[in-house]
């Protein structure tokens, strides 16, 4: 049934715009923390318990009807479930309260998502105008981070310059430059849908799409890169015109050119990080090392026990990059790949169900495709699969929650 629009709608829009605003704008150092012994806690990310509670009465919609959405939320709900189940054999125990509690926000994150879902079945008629809404907002968003990285003004007194990009990499609150661009793919895919199924103003998403392109380089992130040509190339593999495609892509590189006396871009010309590759080389080791390992994991933070790092870093510690693994030796201190993470740590059982989530998003498309509905559904999910090649080389839903949460709004607003 589909309700009128009414003030109760305006009120859990607005709800969910406040609370990433504040995520956006508000530097988690600068909010307030909770702390628990060692286990630390910035309200930043505790907001998300809030909406989880705030939401939580839309868990009860619709409970007979079982679709793609639960589908991907009880196999979520497996991973994080298998990774908690699998602290048992975890060789710390003294970091067995922080490992849950990165669990916990795993999940959360993932449920205040499909909760925000299950609220736009009441307004149904408004869902398409509430990611168009939530892509504006995050596009102006990365307006800001764009002026602090050109600038060098904003969020931190003491910029840092990335010698080959020639500015400081496009970041903020929100997150930072190497992963930010994993909701900014999504962003642009809705706004380019926008654009393609000629919504009012096009001016508008003709400016928006073309910044939110310019600022995925400007994050100075390969996977960014990656992505965004993932995405061109599924839409040309969907058959859709490529007319608007190339003349989007020729003024992106023409605006990009103009930059040119102020950003480099020798970063996109090299994709080698020795460190990264002795990290993944030594993933795939552990994982190979025996049958056991294979199937069931090492264990969730038996590898690389990144939440310690994160404690020490919201303590106000320096944190290396590199961590010593007792088995292996040097290791980045979190493995910088979402599959990495599973099947090294969680192993083959692990993966199945992720695999499994891929294959709602891919059958997804197929059903747009065969009734031929190119609506803005249709390019979100586009968006979606674009981010899964930069699930390699980053580690998302683990950590980086809010962004993460972001991720999972979109995608269960569109299955």
């Amino acid at each position: 049934m589909v309700l009128k629009k009414t003030k109760f709608y305006y009120i859990f829009d607005s709800l969910i715009f406040i609370f990433i605003l504040y995520w956006s704008l508000f530097p988690s150092r600068f909010t307030p923390k909770l702390i628990l012994n060692e286990l630390i806690m910035s309200f930043s990310d505790l907001s998300i318990i809030i909406l989880v509670f705030l939401f939580c009465p839309f868990l009860f919609l619709n409970l007979k009807y079982f679709s793609l959405k639960e589908v991907i939320l009880l196999c979520f709900s497996f991973i994080v479930f298998w990774a908690a189940l699998s602290l048992l054999r975890i060789y710390d125990k003294h970091y067995i309260p922080i490992a849950i509690y990165t669990l916990l926000m795993s999940w959360l994150s993932m449920f205040v998502g499909y909760l925000i879902s299950k609220s736009q079945i009441l307004y149904r008629k408004f869902e398409r105008n509430f990611l168009t809404k939530l892509s504006l907002v995050l596009c102006m968003i990365f307006v800001i981070y764009a002026f602090q990285s050109i600038f060098h003004a904003g969020f931190r007194s003491q910029a840092i310059i990335t010698e080959s990009l020639g500015i400081e990499r496009l970041k903020g609150p929100l997150g930072g430059a190497a992963v930010i661009q994993f909701i900014m793919i999504i962003v642009f895919a809705v706004l380019f849908g926008n654009l393609q199924n000629n919504r009012k103003p096009k001016t508008l998403y003709i400016i928006t799409t073309i910044i939110t392109g310019i600022n995925i380089f400007l994050t100075g992130s390969r996977s960014g890169l990656i992505g965004i040509v993932f995405f061109f190339l599924l839409l040309i593999l969907s058959r859709r015109s490529i007319r608007l495609y190339i003349k989007l892509i020729i003024i992106i590189i023409a605006v990009l050119i103009i930059l040119t006396p102020i950003i480099k871009f020798d970063r996109f010309r090299n994709f080698e990080d020795q460190t990264r590759f002795e990290t993944y080389q030594k993933g795939l080791y552990i994982v190979l090392s025996s049958l056991d390992i294979f199937i069931f994991g090492k264990g969730y933070g038996n590898v690389w026990p990144w939440y310690k790092r994160e404690m020490e870093f919201m303590q106000g510690l320096n944190i290396s990059n590199i961590y010593y693994n007792p088995f292996v030796g040097k290791l980045l201190y979190h493995p910088h790949s979402v599959f990495l993470e599973l099947f090294v740590e969680l192993g083959l059982i692990s993966v199945i169900p992720f695999i499994i989530i891929l294959i709602s998003i891919v059958k997804k498309l197929i059903i747009l495709l065969r009734i031929k509905k190119y609506d803005i559904n249709f390019y979100i999910v586009i968006g979606l699969l674009s981010t899964f090649p930069m699930m390699f080389l980053d580690l998302y839903f683990f950590k980086n929650w809010k962004i993460s949460t972001i991720w999972w709004i979109y995608l269960f607003s569109s299955i």
